[in-house]
């Protein structure tokens, strides 16, 4: 019985340092993916007001022709 509940243990001990590796590298993970979510919505938002800017333009010019 003793024998058993020592590998039992050393097991556990074993699976210790698996599981903090594994969640250090599930946050880096979530770190990264966050970081090029917000640059790609900085860019979404660049490209939105260039459209905003060009669809300006457009109706300038369009009330000066008229």
């Amino acid at each position: 019985m003793r024998l058993i509940i020592l590998l039992v243990f050393m097991m556990l001990n074993g699976c210790l340092p698996v599981s903090v590796l594994t969640g250090a590298i599930g946050v880096g993970d979530s770190y990264l993916k966050e970081k090029k979510l917000e640059e790609l919505d900085k860019k979404i938002k660049q490209l939105e007001k260039k459209q905003e800017d060009r669809e300006e333009r457009q109706i300038d010019s369009m009330l000066q022709i008229k």
